[in-house]
């Protein structure tokens, strides 16, 4: 019986916080806004300068290339691959 009424209280909460909800929206509070030219300049001005400030602390260190292993030297040949090298060593 408990668990029953415990159930109906939770039932009963949640609609009329959805009927609060929803007649609030009837009211025109969370109704559709209009966005002006202003508006739109405004939010593209903070974009802008939100991406500088980002752009501004990115810092890259580059490393030294490194040279390509994947390459055999042998009395000034060059081997670049598997077949080159055996041929070369050969």
């Amino acid at each position: 019986m408990e668990r029953r009424k415990e159930s109906q209280r939770l039932a009963d909460e949640e609609m009329s916080s959805l009927k609060s909800s929803s007649s609030a929206a009837a009211a025109g509070s969370v109704g559709v806004h209009k966005v002006t030219r202003a508006d739109i300049e405004a939010r593209m001005q903070q974009s802008a300068a939100a991406t500088a400030a980002v752009s501004n602390t990115v810092v890259v260190d580059e490393l030294p290339i490194e040279e390509n292993l994947n390459r055999l030297t042998v009395d000034g040949l060059e081997a670049r691959s598997v077949d080159e090298a055996i041929k070369l060593l050969r």
